[in-house]
Formats: structure tokens, C-alpha cells, sequence
């Protein structure tokens, strides 16, 4: 009777540490170039204000918190050259995407965790003849790793492909109001 509860226990556990670890991919999903194109022409129009709020909209994303960190440094550094503006809201970008990128990664390894408290407590309830299930488990974490590693990408994708010219945009717009 203990074993099977502790079996419980751990499953629960492994539950909830998954859903803790999946949950911020799917708050953060939303569609890059669809965010991209609004943010684009609001800027273009000079409305950056609307596009800063716009990017308040969706505060789990991660491409999203970086194009908020950068219309942040745009709006702190309107009175300099425009030189020193791009290299200040390129490095906003690029810092912002590095910490998301590497909270992505984490989330991995919270996946990798509850994987393992699977394979625990899959061994607690079969016993001895668990091991096809240990390897089911193990798939499952290779699988993890894969789509938080898949996740991660796509994230740094859309950055290197819309940085630049949200930031021509943010510059036009600047010049035009």
C-alpha cells in the first residue's frame, strides 16, 4: 500500500512539474511574422506608443519581450545619433532574446525532470518489469529536449529575420513624426 501511494505521489509530482514546464510554451506561441507586420505598421505610421502596447498584449512571448525591450531603448534614446540609436536598440534586442532563449532552455530541462519522476514512479507500480516503460520514458525526454530545442529556434529565427527591420521601422517612423 505504501509503495503504490508513493507511486501516486510521484506521478502526481512528475504531472505537475510537466505542466509547470509546458505551460509558458504554449502562453508564449503566437504568430511572428502576423505580430511583425502590426508592429511594422504602426511604427511606420509613427504610432510607437500603440506598438509598445501592443507588445504589452502578449507578455509571455518571448520574440514579443524583445521587440518590447527595443521599442523601450527607442524610446530612451531618441535624442542621440542615429548610429548610436541603432547599435542601442539593436544590444536591447539581442540582451532581451538571450535571457528568453536561455529561460526556453530551462523549461527543458523542468521537462527532463518530470520525465523522470514518470520513469520513478512507471518502476514503483511495475516493479521488476518496467524496463520497456524506462524506455518509453527516456524517448519521452529526448522528445523534450527536442521541442524545447525546436521551440528555442524558431524563436531565434524570427528575431534574425524581422530585427532589422523593425528597427528600420521604428527609425522611419521616428522621422516622420
Amino acid at each position: 500500500m505504501t509503495a503504490e501511494l508513493l507511486a501516486w505521489l510521484t506521478a502526481a509530482g512528475a504531472c505537475g512539474v510537466a505542466v509547470i514546464a509546458f505551460l509558458p510554451w504554449f502562453r508564449g506561441s503566437i504568430n511572428h511574422d502576423m505580430f511583425v507586420m502590426m508592429v511594422k505598421k504602426l511604427l511606420t505610421a509613427g504610432n510607437a506608443e500603440r506598438a509598445h502596447r501592443l507588445c504589452k498584449a502578449a507578455p509571455f512571448a518571448p520574440f514579443v519581450k524583445a521587440c518590447d525591450a527595443s521599442l523601450t531603448a527607442f524610446f530612451d534614446v531618441r535624442d542621440e545619433p542615429e548610429s548610436e540609436r541603432v547599435h542601442r536598440i539593436r544590444a536591447a534586442f539581442d540582451g532581451a532574446l538571450r535571457t528568453e532563449l536561455a529561460r526556453v532552455s530551462r523549461t527543458a530541462w523542468l521537462a527532463m525532470v518530470a520525465v523522470a519522476l514518470g520513469g520513478v514512479a512507471v518502476y514503483l507500480v511495475v516493479g521488476e518489469g518496467a524496463s520497456p516503460y524506462a524506455l518509453a520514458l527516456v524517448g519521452l525526454a529526448l522528445l523534450a529536449i527536442a521541442q524545447a530545442r525546436q521551440i528555442g529556434l524558431r524563436i531565434a529565427l524570427a528575431a534574425s529575420v524581422h530585427r532589422d527591420p523593425l528597427i528600420e521601422a521604428m527609425l522611419r517612423g521616428a522621422s516622420a513624426s
